[in-house]
């Protein structure tokens, strides 16, 4: 007697719970892969600290108050000036033009100052006037001062800062 060749017979068919092509190693790695979607979904969610600058956890108020005891910006050469004794005064908030910004200024030395009330850094210019040198800058509220003398004439002033000219924070001014 012969034997037949033995015909493959098919695999049995996997229980109605699971799904075609499920496996037992698929049911040892569930856990696991659960496991690792957890962890990034939570620390996808953890809170993170907002870059903050030093100067913004400061409160307003103090910083302003440091500035009318004479300290002064970075741009600025006072000796405990503020706004008050200024002949010329800029302001400027966080948009991208001078709030005021003076029409004259006397010839023979004059104070100027510039307040910032809000969180945007501006500066003032005069142009050809000391290289085109920042006469008056802040990175926070505050206000900064400077003495100079500049001669007589019709100056455009400015912010130096990447945009801001061209934003339109600009003018002019008459020294007499």
């Amino acid at each position: 007697m012969r034997s037949s060749p033995s015909i493959p017979q098919p695999s049995p068919e996997p229980p109605a719970s699971e799904p075609a092509g499920f496996s037992a190693g698929w049911r040892r790695s569930a856990p696991l892969l659960l496991l690792v979607v957890l962890a990034m979904t939570l620390s996808a969610c953890t809170q993170q600290e907002p870059e903050v600058s030093a100067n913004d956890q400061v409160p307003a108020a103090l910083r302003v108050a440091e500035v009318e005891e004479g300290e002064d910006g970075e741009g600025g050469e006072s000796g405990g000036e503020g706004l008050e004794e200024a002949d010329a005064v800029w302001t400027a908030d966080s948009s991208l033009v001078y709030t005021s910004a003076p029409s004259t200024i006397p010839a023979d030395g004059a104070l100027l100052a510039m307040e910032l009330t809000a969180g945007t850094p501006h500066n003032v210019v005069i142009e050809g006037f000391e290289g085109d040198r920042i006469l008056l800058e802040l990175d926070g509220p505050g206000v900064d001062t400077a003495q100079v003398s500049i001669p007589p004439g019709t100056y455009t002033y400015y912010c130096s800062i990447a945009g801001h000219r061209a934003a339109g924070m600009e003018g002019t001014v008459t020294v007499e």
